[in-house]
């Protein structure tokens, strides 16, 4: 019986223990979320898109928004109507380009907002971003020559070691 107290006793002893390694953990991912935002070097890895008048489409495979100083890469895809578009249908939101008006700030929750704007051969883009400080996040992207696209997806916290500091 008294084994079986024991046992019990300390069970309740380790709850504390795991719930604060846990809570520290999440903070520890939040502060890196956050810091890969301020040093404008991260990459957003899509997992489903929210086109105008459709239903979600969750994606199946790897779909990315790098970022990193004032390039940003763009690999997702495209669900909805095309205005005025290329022969054959383009590139869609296949592309790098440079970033413009790129500014950051405070949203609700400890979240951060990002604006920029792309212009490439075929179109203007322009990108509204939010990351929370779990490293969900949610894109905005309004175009001249499509209906605009949402997403949802993660801030990936892994370091990209095979790119060069100054750019791609």
């Amino acid at each position: 019986m008294k084994k079986i107290f024991l046992f019990i006793l300390m069970s309740f002893a380790a709850i504390p223990a795991f719930s604060q390694t846990k809570a520290e953990r999440k903070a520890a991912e939040a502060e890196a979320v956050m810091r890969m935002i301020s040093d404008t070097t991260y990459t957003i890895n899509v997992t489903s898109a929210l086109p105008m008048g459709w239903k979600t489409v969750h994606l199946s495979t790897y779909y990315s928004l790098e970022v990193a100083k004032d390039t940003v890469i763009s690999c997702l895809p495209y669900f909805g109507r095309a205005y005025s578009i290329p022969y054959g249908g383009g590139k869609g939101l296949v592309f790098d380009g440079h970033a413009e008006d790129y500014t950051v700030s405070d949203g609700k929750d400890g979240s951060k907002e990002i604006e920029f704007t792309v212009m490439n051969e075929e179109d203007n883009y322009t990108f509204g971003i939010t990351v929370f400080p779990n490293g969900s996040a949610h894109i905005n992207v309004n175009s001249n020559k499509r209906q605009p696209i949402s997403y949802m997806g993660r801030v990936s916290l892994e370091i990209r070691e095979d790119r060069e500091p100054d750019g791609f």
